[in-house]
């Protein structure tokens, strides 16, 4: 069966391939309100040219508000123009909004594919907001790195959207649709870096990302971040701690990405789309074994779920609305409402008309790590082992 799997699996990688050096494959454009941003002179325009070209794109001005009244919760009054909101969150901040909007509404698109899709683009926002958090100690522009970061692995999500046009996919595990994708995003990236004519920094890591050494310190510092996200999607049993495993990554540094999470949360909320449970061909994972619980937990807007299953490294809970595979979200557990962030592994529809959600752990550490040891310790003692 698993023989099977791979040659379907490479066929359908030798299709994709075919398709590309046909020029055959359509590469999305450039984000056009980003153009027009960069395209800006500096030193002339005024916050209103800024605001003007914001405006053009409602989701864009949308989430240009909403950064900035939570940039306001910490100091000053919430923006009520666009204008307001522009000076607040200054141009720079303008045109990185701009790229991952338009990018975001791609990479979230419905489709046979979306889970692995929207990991993509999870993986990629989150190596955007760490690398623009170390650059600067580094002699990096923190600018230029978020654009690395988030750009560096886009050709996974191109190639993910081209095996979606070939139609009538099979149904496949993860593992090999990830396998077909990692053999083709390179070459897709470097045709998209030439496509949009990419700045030749960001393009070289695009192309290196993969063999970093001796490439200059932006395609090492999102090769050391790429190794950083492995290592706190590993769930449970390795988390912030586990950081020490990194080559090059200093120790301050653990300590300043472990500081960083509510940042990646706010990301995680910001890109958030509505949840959709359609056709997929992904082939579902198979569950981890673990104990029958009984217990509430909250989401960060206040929604109750009800946890019904818990393991080494997953948590079962029942949803009354879906939530996005891929898509990483937070919850709050026990009186003392310690948020723990999890990644969304399945979300099955069940007959009652609710949702069982199977989720993962990201990046534990601190009070999160040890409400989670203790949910386990508890459901170890009082419960037989179940499936979940």
């Amino acid at each position: 069966m698993q023989w099977g799997m791979e040659v379907v699996a490479t066929e359908v990688g030798t299709q994709l391939l075919e398709r590309v050096r046909q020029a055959k494959l359509v590469i999305p454009p450039y984000p056009a309100v980003a153009a027009k941003l960069q395209q800006l002179p500096r030193d002339t325009s005024s916050l209103a040219d800024v605001a003007a070209i914001v405006g053009t794109d409602a989701v864009l001005a949308a989430n240009v508000l909403r950064a900035a009244t939570s940039a306001a919760l910490s100091a000053g009054a919430a923006p009520t123009t666009l204008e307001a909101a522009v000076f607040k969150l200054g141009f720079e901040t303008m045109v990185r909004l701009a790229i991952a909007v338009s990018l975001g509404a791609s990479a979230s698109a419905n489709g046979p594919l979306a889970e692995l899709r929207r990991n993509e683009w999870r993986r990629s926002l989150i190596s955007g907001v760490i690398c623009r958090d170390l650059a600067q100690r580094r002699g990096i522009d923190p600018s230029q790195a978020f654009l690395a970061g988030l750009l560096h692995d886009f050709g996974a999500i191109v190639a993910i959207a081209g095996l979606e046009t070939l139609g009538n996919l099979p149904t496949l595990p993860a593992v090999q649709w990830k396998k077909l994708v990692d053999e083709l995003h390179v070459e897709l990236g470097a045709t998209l870096a030439e496509t949009w004519k990419l700045p030749t920094q960001i393009a070289r890591v695009i192309s290196h990302h993969h063999l970093p050494a001796g490439q200059g310190p932006l395609v090492q510092l999102v090769a050391m971040v790429d190794h950083v996200i492995a290592i706190l999607d590993r769930g449970s049993m390795t988390g912030i701690a586990a950081l020490i495993e990194v080559p090059g990554l200093r120790t301050e540094e653990r300590y300043q990405i472990g500081m960083l999470m509510p940042k990646v949360a706010e990301a995680m909320d910001q890109f958030e789309t509505t949840a959709k449970v359609g056709p997929s061909a992904v082939e579902p994972a198979p569950l981890e074994d673990g104990w029958e619980v009984d217990f509430d937990v909250l989401s960060k807007r206040g929604a109750t779920y009800h946890v019904v299953a818990i393991a080494a490294n997953q948590l079962a809970l029942v949803s009354n609305e879906p939530m996005n595979p891929g898509w990483l979200t937070e919850l709050r557990f026990g009186g003392d409402a310690v948020e723990i962030m999890v990644n969304v592994v399945t979300c099955s529809p069940r007959a009652s008309g609710d949702f069982l959600v199977v989720l993962q752990p990201f990046a534990l550490g601190g009070d999160g790590k040890r409400v989670w040891l203790e949910l386990l310790h508890n459901a170890r003692e009082q419960v037989p082992r179940v499936a979940v």
